[in-house]
């Protein structure tokens, strides 16, 4: 009796298909189209770099990944750090009049025996500090341009689209779900990195990948059946 074989559909388009999803991905959203507009070029090209690392660690087998993983790893750090340089942002624990001035306000409101205990330039950092990072994780920030919490003097930059939101969140589950770790460590010291500068859209650039990378899964498991 002879065995017949069933071959599982668009199974062979598959290596074809996935890749050019994760294209279309990188290049379907506002962030990568407003560096476009600023001829901010070489960050593009570090971004779709790790973007595609992201994505081939994904699809090669699994007793290749030990070498392949501290490689990657090495050149994210590499392409963060160069981003890190060319950013030139200042960081948290530069203080400029206004904030001195703004100090000096608050411990108005305070006893003079505990006013600088409450209000001094290790609480203000702070403050700072924990603002930065609860703004990289605020995913409005990334699919809602902060809408309805615009930051004041800031110009608000659409990232991606709404429609993706869903996609991202399956996406990140997916990645839960499978042990994906090195993906969302990537993210979390983007943003408790990136959090210790002043200017923090030019750093939290680096999360891009990360939200591409979660939403290519997130519908590649819905349409793909190895997904």
């Amino acid at each position: 009796m002879k065995i017949i074989k069933v071959k599982k559909p668009l199974l062979k388009y598959n290596l074809l298909l996935k890749p050019t999803l994760f294209l279309f991905l990188i290049f379907a959203n506002f962030w990568i189209w407003q560096l476009f507009q600023e001829k901010n070029f070489l960050t593009i090209v570090f971004l779709i770099v790790i973007s595609f690392l992201f994505y081939c660690f994904l699809a090669i087998k699994n007793r290749i990944r030990k070498t392949y993983l501290p490689l990657t790893l090495l050149l994210i750090i590499f392409l963060s750090v160069s981003i890190l340089y060319f950013a030139k942002s200042k960081t948290v624990f530069s203080f400029d009049y206004e904030e001195v001035f703004l100090i000096n306000q608050r411990r108005t409101f305070y006893p003079k025996q505990t006013a600088r205990i409450f209000e001094n330039k290790a609480t203000y950092v702070l403050e700072k500090y924990s603002k930065n990072i609860f703004q990289g994780l605020d995913l409005n920030y990334y699919f809602f341009a902060n809408n309805p919490r615009e930051r004041a003097g800031i110009k608000e930059v659409d990232k991606f689209p709404w429609v993706l939101l869903p996609f991202f969140l399956f996406g990140l589950y997916r990645q839960i779900q499978k042990r994906i770790y090195y993906t969302i460590t990537y993210f979390l010291s983007v943003i408790f990195v990136g959090s210790l500068f002043v200017e923090i859209d030019k750093i939290f650039l680096l999360s891009f990948p990360f939200f591409v990378f979660s939403i290519f899964l997130g519908l590649q498991s819905l349409i793909f059946k190895d997904g």
